[in-house]
């Protein structure tokens, strides 16, 4: 029987080139199964589901997402929640933007029954035209203060606060002041993204003087 079903799939018509065949087929089987259950796992760690019947927040970094949740839990609204994540995110996600930059927002209360667009973009110097960079061989590539702009990102926050908060600045910028001046724990993503731009930063004497060093996750 064995020397039959051998004969019929190709083999020498041993039981042991069977037996060997029927081994490697069911490897390669157990193997695929073990990576698709992997990849449903890795995928289910990396977007779990989050439902809730009062309200949710989503943003880049799990301390942006926990202080607008914590304004929620202590009684303001969405737009306190939103200005709360916006400052953490300035303090916490510097791989992504600063409260030195821009912010745009968009709201939607419901009172309104609209789209309310906020754009909190800074405008720039008055005698910053392309001629004043020409004449000094300067260009807009993001070096020193120069291509900088008046910086809009709060503004953004205070008219959103003004317009539709119920809490006060004092209130909403309580976590974000924290962590700028105790710390928080410095994240891979943001280590590998001033690994990659050491050199930038190393122009700067601000970081130099200082002795700066490159940080490592978990270093506050």
């Amino acid at each position: 029987m064995w020397g039959t079903k051998a004969k019929a799939a190709g083999n020498s018509g041993t039981p042991a080139n069977a037996v060997r065949q029927l081994r490697g087929v069911a490897a390669a089987l157990v193997a695929l199964l073990v990576l698709q259950c992997i990849g449903a796992v890795a995928q289910a760690a990396d977007r779990p589901p989050v439902m809730g019947r009062n309200g949710g927040v989503s943003a880049g970094h799990p301390l942006t997402t926990a202080a607008a949740v914590e304004i929620l839990t202590r009684g303001g609204n969405a737009f306190d929640a939103g200005v709360a994540a916006l400052l953490v995110g300035g303090v916490v996600e510097q791989d992504n933007y600063g409260l030195g930059g821009e912010a745009l927002v968009l709201v939607y209360p419901r009172s309104e029954n609209k789209v309310t667009s906020i754009v909190g973009q800074g405008w720039a110097a008055k005698y910053a035209t392309i001629e004043w960079y020409a004449a000094r061989g300067k260009a807009l590539d993001g070096h020193g203060l120069d291509p900088a702009v008046v910086p809009g990102a709060l503004h953004a926050a205070l008219t959103v606060l003004e317009k539709w908060g119920t809490m006060s600045f004092e209130q909403v910028s309580a976590r974000a002041i924290e962590y700028a001046e105790h710390g928080f724990p410095m994240r891979p993503r943001t280590v590998a993204a001033i690994r990659r731009n050491l050199k930038f930063f190393q122009a700067f004497t601000i970081f130099t003087a200082r002795g700066y060093s490159q940080p490592r996750r978990g270093d506050v």
